[in-house]
C-alpha cells in the first residue's frame, strides 16, 4: 500500500490515489521507508510491534 500511495496509482476516475489523502512530511517519510521493505520484513516488524498489523483494527 505504501508503494501505491507514493506512486500515485490512478483511481477509476483517473485521479491519483494520493489525491484522497493529504500526507504530512513524517507520514510521507514513513511510507517511503515501508515501500523499501519486502513483505517478509513488514511481517517481521508487525510481529515485533514496530508496524501496525492489518488485524489491529479488528
Amino acid at each position: 500500500m505504501a508503494k501505491r500511495l507514493l506512486s500515485g496509482d490512478p483511481l477509476t476516475d483517473g485521479r491519483p490515489l494520493s489525491d484522497l489523502i493529504e500526507l504530512d512530511e513524517r507520514t510521507r517519510k514513513e511510507l517511503a521507508f515501508e515501500a523499501t521493505l519486502t513483505d517478509q520484513q513488514i511481517e517481521m516488524l508487525q510481529e515485533l510491534g514496530y508496524l501496525p498489523s492489518p488485524n489491529d483494527n479488528e
